[in-house]
């Protein structure tokens, strides 16, 4: 409680030492007992000196802040390592993973027009510890195929920039082939690449794509959907996803979450440098259904959940949902 405190304090100050070298500058005239602290380049010489002074920290002030900032990082690295050891996230987001994962396949599977053929499944962002695989969030989609007579096989592929060793993707399969009584072969590969350079599988050849915690991340979001849009099957390709996104201070379930929204805006630039890029302030499920071209009828929206988990904060407003091609 005491680090989240401490992180409140960044937010409200909003002085990140650590992101861009900045001084800080005040206006002369001020109604407010508080300045309205103003941040820019060191460069000031596209200000007039009329208009602002400079003004200094204090020591105190600036320990406040770099402790701060230290237990922040902390926190969050704290986070990343429980996610490559294969830790449990809170069951509010597993649940939910395991949920849309196993729609996503039943659906993909369904809409398969040659049934002879495995379903091929793709996880972008699987990360090294192949997490969602041991952690059991395929079981009930693999349990729901079998019980759907489907035994064209599974061939499910992760990509990631993280790579897993060998070692892990063999404990993986093991894993994928010892939780259930599915009667078809199973394969699972993993391929090392960046979704926003893409992959190198032709168009349309996967029937359902998977991602967790994935699209917060990517370099280039708009990119990283237009890939997984390229990659899925025109014809009934499903994509299945779950992803902390920005407050919509306009959806009604949301409108009193103003405050965890200035937060995400304020610790976004924080949270990029010490998290591999993750952004607190994405529209993620937007963009999805703008990409996938929902409105135009070309994209499907199966499911669509906005949701809390107060226990992931700072990244507690999430989103999943599952959408199908019908080109």
């Amino acid at each position: 409680m005491l680090i989240r405190k401490i992180c409140v304090l960044l937010a409200i100050s909003k002085c990140w030492v650590t992101v861009m070298p900045f001084h800080i500058v005040a206006p002369k005239t001020s109604s407010r007992s508080n300045h309205l602290l103003i941040y820019q380049s060191q460069d000031p010489s596209s200000e007039s000196e009329k208009d602002i002074e400079s003004t200094s920290l204090t020591r105190r002030e600036v320990a406040i802040l770099a402790i701060g900032g230290l237990a922040y990082g902390k926190v969050v690295s704290v986070a990343i390592s429980k996610i490559k050891r294969g830790d449990a996230y809170p069951p509010e987001h597993e649940s939910r993973v395991a949920n849309v994962f196993k729609r996503t396949l039943v659906e993909a599977a369904a809409a398969k027009i040659d049934q002879d053929r495995p379903l091929r499944i793709l996880e972008v962002g699987i990360g090294s510890s192949c997490r969602t695989i041991m952690r059991g969030l395929y079981d009930d989609a693999i349990a729901a195929l079998s019980k759907s007579d489907f035994s064209a096989g599974i061939d499910l592929v992760g990509a990631d920039i993280d790579a897993p060793s060998q070692d892990t993707i063999k404990d993986a399969k093991e894993r994928l082939i010892g939780s259930s009584d599915f009667a078809g072969p199973l394969s699972l590969n993993v391929v090392s690449a960046d979704l926003v350079e893409g992959l190198s599988f032709p168009d349309g050849y996967f029937d359902a794509i998977t991602c967790s915690l994935v699209l917060c991340s990517v370099s280039d979001q708009p990119a990283a959907v237009r890939e997984i849009n390229r990659l899925l099957n025109r014809k009934g390709g499903t994509l299945g996803y779950v992803e902390h996104v920005a407050i919509n201070l306009e959806n009604e379930s949301e409108k009193d979450q103003s405050f965890m929204e200035f937060q995400q805006r304020t610790l976004d630039p924080l949270q990029q440098l010490v998290a591999h890029n993750c952004h607190l302030h994405r529209d993620t499920d937007r963009l999805i259904s703008e990409l996938f071209g929902v409105q135009r009828g070309v994209g499907e929206i199966l499911q669509s959940e906005r949701f809390f988990v107060n226990d992931m904060w700072p990244v507690s407003c999430q989103c999943s949902g599952v959408v199908r091609l019908n080109a």
